[in-house]
């Protein structure tokens, strides 16, 4: 399975990686559940670290949700 593989992602500190991967999940949220994902991609746009609103990750997380 991909899923755990793609929530290392969103927990660890490699944030061009998580930048791309909640991108990509934004761009395609209209026919994928990433339920699993939700709640970290949730966390991020509303309360990220000081790097992670760096990296401009609140941001697309904020898409992503959209």
């Amino acid at each position: 399975k991909l899923g755990p593989h793609l929530m290392n992602i969103l927990d660890g500190t490699d944030y061009e990686w998580k930048y791309f991967l909640i991108g990509f999940l934004g761009e395609k949220s209209s026919g994928v559940k990433y339920e699993p994902f939700i709640q970290e991609i949730k966390r991020i746009a509303e309360n990220p670290t000081e790097i992670e609103r760096a990296c401009e990750l609140d941001e697309v997380a904020q898409f992503a949700l959209e």
